[in-house]
């Protein structure tokens, strides 16, 4: 998933047809975003208001990949805090 790709869905208005579709492991792009730790692209999937409640085939939703993530940034730890679900 790169930026232009996103961006592109959203000027075709299409990002909320995309935005909560899961691919074979259940996994969103909001998922894939989380498991990549791209959190630039996080951020702009957060916009588009997705359900962060779909869980994958893992049992875990976008949100459980970052929480779990030790690595993680303080700075986004204290993002995710702010996110209102």
């Amino acid at each position: 998933m790169n930026n232009s790709a996103v961006e592109t869905l959203v000027e075709l208005n299409l990002a909320q047809l995309f935005i909560n579709i899961q691919d074979n492991y259940g996994m969103t792009p909001m998922h894939i975003a989380a498991i990549n730790f791209d959190y630039e692209i996080f951020n702009f999937l957060c916009s588009i208001k997705p359900d962060y409640h779909i869980i994958d085939s893992e049992n875990k939703t976008p949100l459980d990949y970052l929480k779990d993530n030790e690595e993680i940034e303080e700075d986004i730890k204290n993002s995710l805090k702010n996110l209102s679900f």
